[in-house]
């Protein structure tokens, strides 16, 4: 998945009467090129996944390049800064205010022009509907009465009860315990009237597309979508704020990585957020007029492990397998070919250079945090079992569990005395993702496993449907630690099948400890205390070997410079998160 895209920093609760205005406000963006804005001109920018859900709040529809489309035709309350800071969107918003911490009382004041492109008010009809569908309680069904399908229920199953003025545009809600990190609800929302007809959970598959269910509310809108080609967006002629500075936005699907750079050059597209590749980043520092926008971003690579699968059910196998790969020789032979300063990544909640981060590899870590990556840098770290390579403590560990390593090649059977053979996947196209599962076949070998590659052309798909073994792909943070909570939480299920929690595990994991942890931290409004419990939970998951981080993946926009005021947004929401000011230069 290209990112934790409800994995939307937590702001401080302390004032009662917060005005959310009062945050960070809304940074201008690069200059990039000057001119006259052309404001008859489009951008052609590229995303290496199509999505299969185009609704971004459904558990398979959560991908970072479904954000990237969403971001700026669903209305947004708190939108995220290129510095991952949130800031209110002022032209929805007229304000929203923190009045009360007991009970946590939320007030929202809907800006009275604001409107669906179909002229239907936006008002408080989206905010229940919205906080109906995820909030995990069985009483509110989709249509045909099966449970709404949620990424996440962090926060809005907290909500006990959303009432609201004559007019709808003042929306309370009352929570029945507090959650921090309330600003994240609501970051995208949904149109009610429409959604509660067509449906949340499959309204929006990629071919019930189109002029009548994709409606919008933001500065662009549905123009044409082609399936295996593109989605084109145009300005909304009924956004009541700023209008967009282009008119067009042509979302060009390229899943494979090489095709970029050609791409790029031949004026094919005209911009770019593809994921780092080995030669890519070479390539277009060579394509003239282009500028390159590379920094650290809010996500890291991890290599997750199916426990459905019955060979991954055994804690001793996923140690070992992590056991057996040298994620610093890993990182020095793929991204580090082309990014400097990359270290593995010992954390699954914060990333090296957020305050959070520690380094709980080797078991918890109390005391200040550091925001470095090294263990010897952390409150009472030490080198852990996972810093590097270690084939014999991997091999002991089996053998002393009951399996057996024979011949040469060697090969691993279990206990039952059948070999273990596994597959792993990543998304299709993406070269280094290649190469980094070409380095885990080949790190495995010498325990005896035998990995066969078998890549995906939809991520989301394949994480829903749990159809893989070991996986690799990137989890895109936000300020928000609680968007966490799905991906770790135990998923629960309606009778119907649907996912009323845990909607991002797709690993099958649980642990009644981890959730435990969690409800800790939703409820704990102090920022370093929350923080704490979430590194207790990361400590557990390094117990459990859940899924391996491997490194802090690096951000690369590409655009070509006639262009101005884009900029790489590091977190969840990515680039597209201020398109309605891209311009074009004549």
């Amino acid at each position: 998945m290209g990112g934790r895209s409800l994995k939307l920093f937590v702001a401080s609760m302390m004032a009662l009467a917060l005005v959310a205005s009062a945050c960070a406000s809304k940074k201008a963006a690069s200059p990039g090129s000057t001119g006259t804005v052309d404001t008859n001109g489009g951008i052609v920018y590229s995303l290496d996944q199509e999505p299969t859900n185009y609704n971004v709040l459904t558990s398979d529809g959560n991908e970072f390049d479904m954000q990237a489309i969403i971001g700026r035709v669903w209305p947004t309350v708190f939108n995220v800064d290129a510095n991952a800071k949130p800031f209110l969107d002022t032209g929805l918003m007229d304000s929203v205010t923190l009045t009360s911490t007991s009970p946590q009382v939320v007030v929202y004041q809907a800006n009275h022009k604001a409107v669906w492109q179909d002229g239907v008010p936006f008002n408080a009809d989206d905010f229940v509907y919205n906080w109906q569908a995820q909030s995990g309680l069985p009483q509110y069904t989709d249509v045909g009465g099966v449970a709404f399908d949620a990424a996440s229920n962090a926060g809005y199953r907290q909500i006990k009860a959303i009432t609201f003025s004559p007019d709808k545009f003042t929306v309370t809600t009352t929570y029945s315990t507090p959650f921090a990190d309330w600003r994240s609800l609501f970051s995208t929302m949904a149109p009610a009237h429409i959604m509660s007809k067509i449906g949340w959970n499959k309204g929006l598959l990629a071919a019930n597309v189109n002029k009548d269910t994709m409606i919008s509310a933001g500065p662009f809108m549905f123009s044409s979508y082609t399936a295996g080609k593109d989605f084109i967006l145009k300005r909304n002629p009924t956004y009541w704020a700023t209008p967009s500075d282009l008119a067009t936005v042509d979302f060009r699907f390229i899943t494979d990585s090489s095709q970029v750079e050609p791409a790029l050059a031949n004026n094919e597209i005209n911009a770019s957020y593809p994921q780092p590749q080995l030669d890519l980043v070479n390539q277009l520092k060579a394509v003239p007029n282009v500028k390159l926008d590379e920094r650290p971003g809010l996500g890291y690579e991890h290599l997750d492990f199916n426990e459905a699968n019955p060979f991954l059910a055994d804690v001793n196998l996923r140690k070992a397998i992590a056991m057996a790969i040298d994620r610093n020789d890993l990182i020095a032979k793929t991204v580090g070919q082309f990014a400097t300063g990359i270290v593995p990544d010992n954390n699954h909640i914060y990333v090296p250079g957020q305050p959070e981060y520690r380094d709980n590899s080797a078991g918890p870590v109390t005391g200040t945090a550091t925001g470095t990556a090294t263990a010897s840098a952390t409150p009472a770290a030490s080198a852990g079992p996972y810093d590097k390579a270690n084939v014999d403590a991997a091999k002991a560990l089996l053998t002393g569990n009951g399996y057996t390593i024979t011949g040469t090649p060697p090969v691993l059977k279990n206990k039952a005395g059948k070999v273990v053979s596994l597959r792993i996947a990543s998304t299709q196209g993406n070269k280094l993702r290649n190469s980094e599962e070409a380095y885990v076949i080949n790190a495995l070998a010498p325990v005896g496993i035998t990995v066969t590659e078998k890549d995906t052309t939809g991520l989301g798909k394949t994480l829903s449907s749990g159809d893989f073994d070991m996986i690799i792909f990137a989890w895109i943070d936000t300020p928000y630690p609680s968007g966490n909570d799905p991906i770790f939480q135990t998923q629960v299920k309606d009778k119907t099948g649907t996912v009323t929690a845990g909607g991002q595990n797709y690993d099958s994991y649980s642990n009644p400890t981890v959730d435990a942890l969690i409800r800790q931290a939703d409820v704990e409004l102090d920022r370093n205390k929350q923080a704490d419990l979430y590194n207790q939970v990361d400590a557990v998951l390094w117990k459990d070997m859940i899924t391996l981080p491997l490194f802090q993946k690096p951000t690369l926009l590409v655009y070509q410079t006639k262009y101005r005021n884009m900029v790489n947004n590091i977190a969840n929401v990515g680039p597209s998160y201020n398109m309605d000011q891209w311009a074009l230069t004549k």
